[in-house]
């Protein structure tokens, strides 16, 4: 968005924004100032305190600032949080599950791996971001505590033919406390083979436990105190 032709016409209603991470701020700055609702990709600055002047102009202007965190989109995420929410599985007492990716399972240098363009994150701010969401939107509970161990399996990357050394990590292990006493795991990577976008969470709870899988969007599975998947 410019201050150039485009700011003469007439404005939209929502604006997304897939730029770059050093870019979306900036962009969507512009266009919250303009009174237009923002839906960006994740992550939505490289760092806290950018963040937090979108979300403190956003406010101010009185519109949203939306980020696409796409996996709640599934009708198994809705059908999850609606029995959880129901209370079928009990008292919920742990989450656990991941987002394993094949994206970065090779040794090409991008980007994403540029800490000015990006920040410092990877494996966490663009794939665990969306579990770390799903965590809590299916539970109705919030992350109150984190423990994680950051890794990166692949150090060397190469951009025409020249080494590259990453410190962006690319596996995550991490252990999460909820609100009202439940208590999470989950992995994060974008160096495992097979997997595409292979995001999954199971909820355990004192009468039953329930399982999703984005591989199947379209199904879920609830489990009772004795039964077997």
């Amino acid at each position: 968005m410019t201050s150039g032709p485009c700011s003469t016409r007439p404005s939209p209603t929502c604006f997304t924004s897939a730029a770059r991470t050093d870019c979306t701020r900036h962009i969507a700055i512009e266009a919250v100032r303009r009174g237009i609702h923002v839906i960006i990709e994740k992550p939505m600055a490289t760092d806290g305190g950018r963040r937090a002047g979108l979300i403190a102009a956003a406010k101010d202007a009185g519109v949203h600032a939306a980020v696409c965190l796409t996996k709640r989109s599934y009708p198994m995420v809705a059908e999850l949080r609606s029995r959880i929410l129901a209370g079928e599985l009990g008292q919920v007492n742990a989450i656990r599950g991941g987002f394993m990716s094949w994206d970065s399972n090779h040794d090409n240098w991008g980007w994403g791996f540029d800490p000015k363009i990006a920040g410092t994150s990877y494996a966490t701010a663009d794939l665990g971001v969306h579990w770390l969401d799903l965590a809590e939107h299916v539970t109705d509970r919030r992350i109150t505590a984190v423990d994680a161990r950051f890794s990166t399996l692949r150090p060397t990357r190469y951009r025409n033919g020249q080494p590259i050394t990453v410190e962006a990590e690319d596996y995550v292990r991490i252990f999460l406390d909820f609100t009202g006493g439940a208590v999470g795991s989950a992995t994060f990577s974008g160096v495992t083979a097979g997997e595409p976008n292979g995001c999954s969470i199971d909820v355990d709870g004192t009468d039953g436990a329930s399982t999703g899988r984005s591989i199947g969007p379209t199904k879920s599975s609830i489990a009772g105190p004795t039964d077997r998947w």
